[in-house]
């Protein structure tokens, strides 16, 4: 279980079915499961995203973006390179924008701004590991930010 707001996360082991989690009301939360057996196998099941109502609000942020490509530790070949992203909002008739992050330090260099779309190509022809991250904007103002991604470009 994560807080997707502020990525605590949570850790349970059971051997049961169901296991009961406290959380805090108004916070966005994914959650997935790890299956294991008495050796070494494991199996990791689909993440899933849920809002836990507080206080009921006008407008929910969105969950943060989840980098699709490229996938994060990626080696790729320098050139002609597409970003893409998902994303979701519980309040579905929301407008959404991104701001798109990239450098080689630390995702700290803005490169778009209002992009409304969730791909992006880009050329990039200098070898080395490249940091990048996506802030989502909701057209109420609220945003949630990817976490940092990164990538090897190589020759």
């Amino acid at each position: 279980m994560k807080n997707l707001s502020n990525d605590v996360t949570i850790s349970q082991t059971t051997t049961a079915n169901s296991i009961e989690i406290s959380l805090e009301k108004g916070f966005p939360y994914s959650w997935q499961i790890i299956s294991k057996n008495e050796g070494s196998v494991s199996k990791t099941s689909s993440t899933w995203k849920f809002y836990l109502s507080g206080t009921p609000l006008k407008n929910h942020a969105p969950f943060p973006a989840e980098i699709i490509a490229p996938k994060p530790g990626e080696t790729i070949i320098k050139g002609n390179i597409e970003l893409s992203w998902t994303f979701s909002d519980i309040d579905s008739s929301d407008t959404h924008t991104f701001e798109i992050f990239l450098d080689n330090q630390n995702a700290s260099t803005k490169i778009e701004s209002d992009y409304s779309t969730t791909k992006k190509s880009i050329s990039l022809n200098q070898a080395g590991i490249y940091y990048w991250k996506i802030i989502t904007k909701d057209n109420h103002g609220s945003t949630s930010d990817s976490g940092i991604s990164s990538f090897i470009l190589i020759d």
